[in-house]
């Protein structure tokens, strides 16, 4: 080859700067893949979340502004929201004596029943949905003063006691909150906390309790769990383990998160187990 014939080159073998990006991403998330997929003991650090189905929360919330609408104004039906509303203004009064409040809480047994002997059991049902409708307007106002207290009385400090708020802020899903409200009027009508509730609200009630509430006590929030499977809760299994390690319960731990983990095959709860059967102070495999 003579210097006047031009010179043959190879072809570059030089990355390009996309070529050069995919293949750092390619190499790191394999890196990654091999990480995770080693055996580890890793400490459960959350539950499982609250899951409720949007379309039965909507059919919830239209049927009570149905029975709202069908509510009584007659003498048993004013008696009773009357007697509600001096229950919620007690809760926040300055004090009163035990008596007083006894005969209120046989008054407004009384009076819940007035209501059912006149007009049956939706009579009761649509006064609490009125009532539930005045507590979401007291919250999208946002009054103060009598009004608020009338409606709400110490339900605020309760919420704040179980997470449903921190400071004020709602942590917990609204409907949660609709629903513990809901169960408030029950209680106050001295009927059971759950009675009548749909099923997605009794998820909402026991599962904010079980999964949510980090300041109940953890026998509270287990039978909490077991209300909240037996209406239809998901993941439970995975939260009984979670609540057994917080318990510092490691065999009971271990035993659970291995039910999970050959039900899954996920190599999360498989570090889970490793963790709980360490905590229990079993060697590892």
């Amino acid at each position: 080859m003579t210097s006047d014939q031009v010179k043959m080159t190879s072809p570059s073998r030089t990355l390009s700067p996309t070529l050069l990006g995919a293949t750092l991403l390619a190499c790191a998330c394999g890196a990654a893949g091999t990480v995770l997929a080693l055996p580890r003991a890793v400490a459960p650090r959350e539950l499982p979340g609250l899951v409720l189905a949007p379309a039965q929360i909507d059919a919830v919330i239209a049927a009570d502004a149905r029975l709202a609408r069908s509510a009584s104004s007659d003498e048993a039906a004013r008696a009773l929201e009357e007697l509600v509303e001096a229950q919620a203004l007690a809760e926040v009064g300055s004090g009163e004596t035990p008596d007083e409040a006894r005969m209120r809480l046989t008054r407004l047994a009384n009076g819940a029943a007035a209501v059912e002997r006149a007009h049956g059991v939706d009579a009761l049902l649509a006064l609490r949905a009125r009532a539930v409708l005045d507590f979401e307007r007291v919250l999208r106002t946002r009054v103060r003063g009598v009004e608020r207290d009338r409606v709400l009385g110490s339900f605020p400090r309760a919420v704040e006691r179980y997470d449903v708020t921190k400071r004020g802020r709602l942590r917990a899903p609204r409907f949660v909150l609709r629903t513990l409200f809901k169960a408030r009027w029950n209680s106050v009508c001295q009927l059971a906390a759950t009675w009548r509730l749909a099923p997605v609200e009794l998820r909402a009630f026991h599962g904010w309790l079980a999964l949510g509430a980090d300041s109940a006590a953890l026998t509270d929030r287990s039978a909490a769990l077991d209300a909240y499977a037996a209406a239809g809760g998901v993941r439970v299994d995975e939260a009984r383990a979670a609540l057994a390690w917080r318990g510092g319960d490691g065999e009971r731990a271990e035993e659970l998160y291995g039910e999970v983990l050959t039900q899954t095959g996920s190599l999360r709860f498989r570090n889970h187990l490793r963790a709980a059967r360490l905590a229990a102070g079993r060697p590892l495999e």
